[in-house]
């Protein structure tokens, strides 16, 4: 066994009293038996809300959160911190260490779609809603806010702006490392936020394809990234160690 291996596995044998408590807390007694959701070095702050599967292929480990998957910014642990809302989970889901989910009081949604995965150090905060949809992918690093949690005023004592703003990131898209999702982004499906950017607006109505800045916009039609054919060849020059 590689160490690589070995570290998963004994973060899973370490965690897996959490993992218990966490999955009979929150989940019926028929999916809660199967251990469905592994926690790795969890840290709880809050037990609040729900947490709902909606999958007809509930089984154990199809949810890992705080995973060590050897990401650039492996970070450390899980962080967990649920003050009333809701999160749902449609399939399978991870994330890698360092990752901290904190979501709000009474409405608030958190949604994950199928096949959804996270390198390390995903930080969510959701106080409104938010959706991700089947089969996306996210970088190191990536933080997604639904609120600023605070508001701004005009000159004249009027708010300027709500102060938050729905979500949702369609289908096949990725999220490349350290960039920053802000309240009322909508994100094409089959679309590329490049690294570091920042996705502040709708951009629904938009062409799929490479979204790039801070903020973001579109920089080419029609590129994303195919999750069953997307390995480099690396045809390396060979040199001399003299």
């Amino acid at each position: 066994m590689n160490l690589f291996l070995l570290k998963r596995r004994v973060g899973l044998i370490v965690s897996l009293p959490f993992s218990i408590y966490f999955n009979f807390h929150y989940l019926p007694f028929n999916q809660a038996i199967k251990l469905p959701i592994i926690l790795y070095y969890p840290r709880f702050w809050a037990l609040g809300g729900k947490v709902i599967i909606k999958s007809s292929n509930v089984r154990f480990g199809m949810i890992r959160l705080g995973l060590f998957n050897a990401s650039i910014d492996n970070g450390k642990g899980f962080t967990w911190m649920n003050e009333g809302g809701t999160v749902v989970f449609y399939g399978d889901f991870s994330t890698g260490p360092g990752s901290v989910f904190k979501i709000g009081k009474d409405n608030a949604l958190l949604k994950f779609g199928n096949q959804t995965h996270s390198a390390s150090t995903l930080k969510i905060e959701c106080h409104c809603r938010i959706c991700i949809q089947d089969r996306v992918l996210f970088g190191w690093g990536v933080i997604i806010m639904d609120s600023n949690l605070h508001r701004l005023k005009n000159s004249d004592g009027s708010w300027a702006g709500k102060g938050y703003g729905e979500i949702e990131i369609g289908e096949n898209s990725w999220i490349s490392s350290q960039s920053v999702v802000l309240p009322g982004a909508r994100f094409p499906s089959y679309s590329v936020c490049s690294l570091g950017s920042i996705l502040n607006k709708d951009y629904s109505e938009s062409p799929k394809g490479l979204y790039a800045g801070r903020p973001a916009k579109l920089i080419k039609e029609g590129i994303w990234r195919d999750m069953s054919d997307n390995a480099i060849e690396y045809d390396l020059i060979k040199t001399s160690l003299e």
